[in-house]
């Protein structure tokens, strides 16, 4: 389970410090590619729904953990 959080946290890692990146690129060289325009727009939707599959993963992994230490009492 542990590892799968990790590798979560480094994929946003990567995916972040690339759009990190860009923006600073497009700062720098005062031009923006309209398809940057148009990523970063969905990115919004996209964080929300994460987040929100997060929420219920979260919740089974802490329900699961819960069942387990009563088990063993």
């Amino acid at each position: 389970m542990l590892r799968e959080i990790r590798r979560c946290y480094e994929d946003l890692d990567k995916f972040w410090t690339g759009e990190i990146r860009r923006a600073v690129k497009a700062l720098e060289t005062r031009y923006v590619d309209p398809r940057d325009v148009e990523r970063w727009r969905g990115f919004k939707a996209s964080l929300e729904q994460t987040i929100e599959s997060w929420k219920v993963w979260c919740h089974v992994f802490l329900l699961a953990e819960n069942l387990c230490d009563r088990s063993d009492e």
